[in-house]
């Protein structure tokens, strides 16, 4: 596994790259202090492959993960989902001093990052990303956000994560362009 610090002008944080390191992820929450109560915010199509293995690793470790699933795309960038996804942190009881953990593509990234931006006016966030587009680009900066009617990604904020866990194994599964 490599470690690579991102160093931003208000921030710096670690960004994790390998290649079978999935089981890794416990320990490294461990190492930065996560609590062990902590939402995972994920997609149907990630969730059908790979949440069972991640909800596994996680109570193995000692953490008690809650999860809330979205449909997959970017029609789920939008205020009607943001809302529910607030109202289930509610209903979870997530802390101010707990984690959500954007576990998917792109739009999971944005979507999660920016309810973990605006929830208690800003809860810690790991960006767990599943595709090459959010390991290199959307994961990295803090560019969190959701779409409005008249356009995409004009709600946002800058919401940095406490690190980001880039497994590429992930790639196996990703459909051919």
């Amino acid at each position: 596994m490599h470690k690579i610090i991102l160093s931003l002008k208000n921030t710096r944080y670690p960004i994790y790259i390998g290649n079978e390191i999935f089981s890794k992820f416990p320990s490294l929450c461990k190492k930065h202090g996560i609590k062990p109560h902590l939402a995972v915010i994920t997609d149907k199509i990630v969730s059908e492959l790979y949440l069972d293995e991640l909800l596994s690793i996680l109570k193995r470790g000692g953490f008690s993960p809650e999860v809330i699933i979205v449909n997959p795309g970017e029609t789920s960038k939008s205020l009607s989902v943001l809302s529910k996804i607030i109202t289930q942190l509610i209903q979870m009881k997530l802390r101010r001093d707990e984690t959500i953990v954007a576990f998917g593509g792109g739009v999971i990234g944005d979507l999660a990052g920016f309810a973990s931006a605006i929830y208690l006016r800003g809860v810690n966030l790991i960006q767990f990303p599943t595709t090459l587009l959010a390991m290199v680009d959307s994961s990295i900066g803090g560019k969190v956000g959701i779409d409005h009617k008249l356009g995409k990604n004009l709600i946002g904020a800058f919401h940095h994560p406490v690190f980001v866990f880039s497994d590429i194994s992930f790639f196996k599964n990703l459909a051919e362009a």
